[in-house]
């Protein structure tokens, strides 16, 4: 037992007063010990622990990884290995495409990310053309020529993709992919939606996220139309047009300080308005967090961002598993089939196999810098050509971190979102105070999971 040390890679949350987590950073190894576990853990290289151990925990600990021979430059050396393993598999894989349909808007968000953009297209075409679609759908099977490898949704994205002024080009896009073997999600504000009824359905537009970001009485003064202004009531509307046409419908509340004590009374109006009666219903709440643009854009006296408020409001509301792939639903699966959580060595799709095709004839790989021409990682409008800012992308992972790769919560973070990391500095992490917010999702899915069984 001599070369044998406490890893680096030990995450521990203290669940309720007698039962602790212990989770690893680089097998996502999950286990529920007493604190007598972790107090000899916790003293185990100092060799100060009064805790009464048997062999069988011991066993045990080394097994799951809390105890290694390994030393400090060994495991990390092997986290890299891993990161390196894993996103190399990973680019190889499935590709996933959007279609900026266009980059106007009709709200007027003070928190969006793409205010500003208008002005680098004054003299372009903002809104996709017919010709452009065709090129499009073509450099799709450029980027991928393996069609069982390119994902068989497409995204509409903008600005709003679903502008009533858009329906000609969208109709037209949707027809188009759905002849070749495609059906389609939006991220939409849900506005004009009534305007695309005739394209809602399984065989067409079938997955919608909509954002409401509260109440009528906050959402209408965050979330309005340009030149009409509230648009609760019109989104609602349009929620139940969608949903009795089988389509799948994600709300996402952005919160923040302002409004996070409002997420029980926007879930009532889902309820009295009959939502969950569909099983393609789902709700979820969603941090406001800065980006470099929005710093820059935002009136911080009406964007109050995250903060230590926000997560003990959080840490009230009793969230249950939505079945979306957050953060919280990938724990909660892990601790209900007994597995080890997923390693992920980035953060998004976004650095691996991910491509958002603009109007103009640009590719970006961000939903959060699109329109930045700074960010443009490839063109296609005259034949398919990749730049500097695609290796940026593509090349960084946990392993190229030095702060993530010796990091517990690397594996479970993916080293933050690249968005946030101003010049997209390789070696610059993320961290956004993710810590804290894994193990408030770690107590939340073990609570949920002790209530279930």
């Amino acid at each position: 037992m001599e070369n044998i040390r406490k890893s680096s890679y030990v995450v521990t949350i203290q669940l309720n007063d007698s039962n602790y987590m212990l989770i690893h950073g680089y097998t996502g190894a999950m286990d529920v010990v007493s604190k007598r576990i972790v107090d000899y853990l916790t003293h185990y290289d100092s060799k100060k622990s009064n805790c009464m151990v048997n062999q069988k925990d011991i066993d045990l600990l080394i097994h799951r990884g809390y105890l290694t021979n390994m030393t400090e430059e060994h495991e990390m050396d092997l986290v890299m290995k891993i990161a390196s393993s894993i996103h190399n598999y990973r680019k190889q894989q499935t590709k996933k495409f959007y279609i900026l349909v266009g980059y106007e808007c009709n709200f007027r968000c003070h928190y969006c990310y793409e205010k500003g953009i208008n002005a680098h297209y004054q003299n372009e075409n903002r809104v996709f053309k017919i010709q452009m679609v065709d090129k499009a759908y073509e450099t799709m099977s450029l980027i991928e020529p393996d069609k069982d490898k390119r994902i068989k949704e497409i995204m509409l994205y903008g600005g709003e993709p679903l502008m009533a002024e858009n329906a000609t080009i969208v109709k037209y896009i949707v027809q188009k992919g759905h002849s070749l073997g495609y059906k389609f999600g939006a991220i939409t504000n849900g506005y004009d939606l009534n305007k695309f009824e005739n394209l809602l359905g399984p065989n067409y537009i079938d997955n919608l996220q909509i954002t409401i970001d509260g109440p009528k009485s906050f959402h209408d003064k965050r979330r309005f139309h340009w030149l009409y202004g509230g648009s609760f009531d019109k989104i609602m509307n349009n929620v139940t047009i969608a949903l009795k046409k089988n389509v799948r419908v994600v709300i996402r509340m952005n919160i923040d300080s302002d409004n996070s004590e409002t997420i029980s009374e926007l879930n009532q109006a889902f309820i009295k308005n009959g939502f969950y009666e569909f099983e393609k219903f789902s709700f979820y709440p969603a941090i406001l967090e800065k980006n470099l643009k929005t710093e820059q854009n935002s009136d911080k006296n009406r964007i109050k961002y995250l903060s230590k408020e926000t997560f003990e409001q959080l840490n009230k509301h009793y969230w249950q598993p939505s079945k979306r792939g957050t953060l919280y639903d990938i724990i909660y699966s892990s601790i209900t089939n007994k597995k080890p959580l997923p390693l992920r060595p980035i953060y998004c799709g976004a650095q691996e196999g991910l491509y958002i095709l603009d109007p103009v004839g640009n590719i970006y790989c961000c939903l959060e810098i699109v329109g930045r021409k700074e960010n443009i990682i490839g063109s296609y409008l005259n034949g398919l050509k990749w730049n500097e800012q695609y290796k940026r992308w593509h090349y960084r992972n946990i392993g190229e971190i030095p702060n993530c790769k010796k990091c517990s919560y690397a594996f479970f973070c993916g080293g933050g979102c690249c968005a946030k990391i101003k010049n997209l500095n390789l070696c610059s992490p993320s961290c956004n105070q993710f810590p804290k917010i894994f193990d408030i999702s770690v107590k939340k899915a073990y609570e949920f999971y002790m209530h279930s069984v």
